[in-house]
Parts: C-alpha cells; sequence; structure tokens
C-alpha cells in the first residue's frame, strides 16, 4: 500500500518481488509466478534509458519468476525468464549487486544451479555450478546457496563423496546459511547414514558443526532435497 502511494513504478514492482516470495514460500508458485511476470512486464517499456535500480528490478522479478515456473516443472519458462535476467545482468556494470535484492551476473549464476536442481536435472545444474565463480558472488548467502545446490546435485546422482565436498564449501562460504537451510541440514545428516565408509568421519564432522543429529532425518532429507528450499529470489 504505501508503495503504491509513493507512485513509484519501480518501488510498486519491488514490493510485488516481496509479495511474491512470500506467495511462494506458502506454496501459492501460480499466483507468484503471475505477480512477478506481470510487475516485470509493467517495467519492461522503461527499461530503455532506465536507471541501475530500474534494470536490477527488473532483472530480479525475471529471476523470481524463472524460480518459481522451475519449481512448478516448467523447464520452457524457467529459462527463458532466466535468459531475461542473464541480458539484463550484461547490461550492467561489471561486479555489480543490487543492494536490494543482490541482482547482478553472480546472482544469475546463482539461480541457474538452483534451477536446474528443482527441473530435476542434475547434471545441468552441475555444469552451470563449474562454470559459476563463488567468489565473484558478493553475497555470501548466495554463494553459500550455489554449493549447497551443487551438493544436491551430486547427491541426486548418488555421488557422495561430491555432495560432502560442495557442503563442506557451502558451510565454510556462510555456516548459517547451512545450518539454518532445512535441505542443507538434512543432506549433512543424510550423509552420515549412507556415504561410504571412507568419507564418514568427515561426514559427521560437518553435521556436528551444523547441528544435524542424523537420527530421525533420514526420510526427511530425502524429500527435503528432492523438493528443494523455498529461497529468496
Amino acid at each position: 500500500m504505501a508503495c503504491e502511494e509513493s507512485d513509484d513504478p519501480v518501488l510498486l514492482a519491488f514490493a510485488a518481488w516481496i509479495t511474491g516470495n512470500g506467495l511462494r514460500n506458502s506454496g501459492h508458485t501460480e499466483e507468484a509466478l503471475r505477480l512477478a511476470a506481470e510487475a516485470a512486464e509493467s517495467l519492461r517499456p522503461r527499461l530503455e534509458g532506465g536507471s541501475q535500480h530500474l534494470r536490477s528490478t527488473f532483472g530480479a522479478l525475471c529471476l523470481h519468476a524463472a524460480v518459481t515456473a522451475a519449481q512448478e516443472g516448467s523447464d520452457g519458462t524457467a529459462w527463458r525468464w532466466h535468459d531475461e535476467a542473464d541480458r539484463t545482468a550484461r547490461q550492467l556494470p561489471t561486479g555489480y549487486a543490487h543492494p536490494w535484492t543482490a541482482f547482478g551476473a553472480g546472482n544469475v549464476a546463482v539461480h541457474a544451479v538452483t534451477i536446474g536442481v528443482d527441473l530435476r536435472t542434475p547434471g545441468a545444474a552441475l555444469r552451470r555450478a563449474a562454470d559459476a565463480i563463488p567468489d565473484s558472488i558478493t553475497s555470501v548467502e548466495r554463494r553459500s546457496r550455489l554449493l549447497v545446490d551443487a551438493a544436491r546435485s551430486q547427491y541426486a546422482r548418488r555421488e557422495h563423496a561430491g555432495s560432502l565436498h560442495y557442503l563442506q564449501r557451502g558451510f565454510k562460504a556462510s555456516p548459517e546459511a547451512v545450518r539454518y537451510v532445512p535441505s542443507a541440514r538434512w543432506l549433512a545428516a543424510d550423509l552420515v547414514l549412507h556415504s561410504p565408509v571412507s568419507i564418514r568421519d568427515g561426514a559427521r564432522e560437518l553435521a556436528d558443526s551444523v547441528g544435524a543429529a542424523a537420527q530421525g532425518y533420514t526420510n526427511a532429507g530425502v524429500q527435503a532435497v528432492s523438493l528443494g528450499d523455498r529461497f529468496l529470489s
């Protein structure tokens, strides 16, 4: 309501970004996708000659729509919106990250991995992760998210050593982003139970650091890793 009263199209679009995240987090993906798409389209006529703030808000909405479409299993729609975000990020200065949404080239790379995971295509997610440069991502939460998604992809391929490697890197990047993300906690616990003996000590050490007791997490862990988490876009 405050954004509507301001009569600022960028603020109104940003309000849609925030509201859309809430809708998606509560399972209303169809409404979230529609809201993000409509808000992005409202900014499109203003892109030419628009400020970095406007372009970043548009790009963030594209990523929002991309991830939401991926969670619905809409492959073409997800990558179409992601490509739109990528084109927008390329028009911004190198290394730029929007202060509100962290939108920039690094954030676009993170979302490419998330989309691959949510579409149940771990191979595509890992290829995208290999192309990303974690240290170039200014947000430590997004940097950790990239590595956690790579760990989830390796887990889906039953590559437990690779999964543990990426999860350890994610924890090093941001302990909180692993400790308080359900699928990361469950994955850490599940690796203790199902990883090869050769890496089990490392898996147990990570699970202890995360605070994820192995007992009782296994079934929930499989479900969480397959379904994914709800992140801000």
